[in-house]
């Protein structure tokens, strides 16, 4: 059963001009990589990564985590359910037994408690074979919090022999792995620059390695938002936050819409689905919109009436963008969005959005030392 979550804007939003910002509080676990050009401090293992020395003290994960970080992956639910046990310890769900024999997913995020909410977030058994997985990465994880010494020092896993206390924790585990894949995010960051990139923009995201997944958590309001296949915002990371920005006019009272991964214009309906393990209710869904190709363009009439300067902005944006001056690209993207006044998608919307989403991230996203160093020079 999936229960509505619904958010809506309280008043008239503009692109670009009004953000939420939501904290992570489901901490993000981060494997050491060697490429991502990050200052740490010297710590006894560098296989955990820490954003800043204040983070690397208070970090009373480390103690359990250190050293064992090899035996799970850094993707998918696994890791920040497990930063979630080894930062919280075994007292706290102990003592909470009772609270977690009920499930709420209709209940409000509690600030007192992020770890209560984030187990009464929504949670989809995809089908038995995706129940088999998730009971077997939860059986593992069972294992990988033994080996840590999460329940004590001289506990051991063995199969005909789990404790009351294991038994608990993994049923726990199951739980959160559910919530977690269904409303966690992935924590990207621009990376490596384009070997290839020929001074237009295009050519920084040509290729697959100028972002990296660094990790993955749980945003204490965005994790609350539905899905649009069509989305009207723009989300990026910046250190242990993320930001939530209009991609275009909200009207008050309009549904604000988070973006799970699955474009309209690119995937067709039934494959978007079935990605995204649910009946998506957004309107591109609903009323089957096409794909690229299909769509229509802005009309010679339009153009020539009501939106007679469009043609004009829209060449001087190509323009600032072969030239790589980024901020000039963001206002001409702003001002072309704000002349389509049509809700029904064209070609023209979708690249100058894309356009749009792709500066946004590019001047305050996640940024590698070594891409900070690239693109200096082309967002003064």
């Amino acid at each position: 059963m999936s229960y509505e979550r619904n958010v809506k804007s309280k008043g008239d939003a503009s692109a670009k001009e009004n953000e939420l910002v939501s904290p992570t509080p489901l901490p993000v676990k981060v494997h050491y990589d060697k490429n991502a050009g990050r200052h740490v401090k010297a710590i006894r293992d560098i296989q955990v990564i820490f954003c800043s020395e204040s983070c690397m003290d208070s970090a009373n994960f480390h103690k359990v985590e250190c050293g064992n970080l090899y035996l799970y992956p850094p993707n998918g639910p696994m890791a920040p359910v497990l930063r979630l046990f080894t930062s919280t310890g075994l007292d706290y769900f102990v003592e909470n037994k009772e609270k977690f024999e009920s499930y709420d997913p209709t209940s409000d995020w509690n600030n007192n408690d992020d770890k209560m909410s984030i187990y009464n977030l929504q949670r989809i058994e995809k089908g038995s074979e995706y129940i088999l997985q998730m009971s077997a990465q939860a059986y593992y994880m069972l294992y990988c919090l033994t080996k840590m010494k999460f329940f004590d020092q001289t506990a051991n896993f063995t199969p005909e022999k789990i404790t009351e206390d294991q038994y608990y924790i993994g049923e726990l585990l199951y739980n959160y792995l559910l919530s977690v894949d269904e409303n966690s995010h992935q924590i990207m960051e621009y990376s490596q620059p384009n070997q290839q990139f020929n001074g237009d923009f295009d050519s920084i995201f040509e290729g697959d390695e100028f972002l990296s997944d660094i990790g993955a958590g749980i945003t204490k309001y965005i994790s609350m938002f539905n899905n649009s296949c069509d989305v009207n915002t723009i989300k990026y990371h910046q250190g242990d936050k993320t930001y939530l920005l209009a991609r275009r006019d909200i009207k008050k009272g309009e549904e604000v819409t988070d973006f799970y991964g699955q474009h309209f214009f690119i995937t067709p309906r039934n494959e978007r689905q079935d990605q995204l393990g649910f009946k998506c209710l957004c309107i591109p869904c609903r009323e089957n919109w096409g794909l690229m190709k299909n769509l229509p363009k802005i009309s010679d009439a339009d153009k020539r009436g009501k939106m007679k300067n469009f043609g004009k902005e829209m060449t001087h944006l190509k323009t600032l963008l072969n030239s790589m001056k980024i901020k000039e690209s963001l206002a001409s993207c702003i001002k072309l969005r704000k002349m389509i006044k049509s809700s029904n998608p064209t070609l023209e919307m979708i690249e100058i959005e894309m356009y749009l989403h792709h500066i946004i991230c590019l001047l305050n996203a996640n940024k590698s030392v070594k891409f900070q160093c690239f693109i200096k020079d082309f967002i003064k």
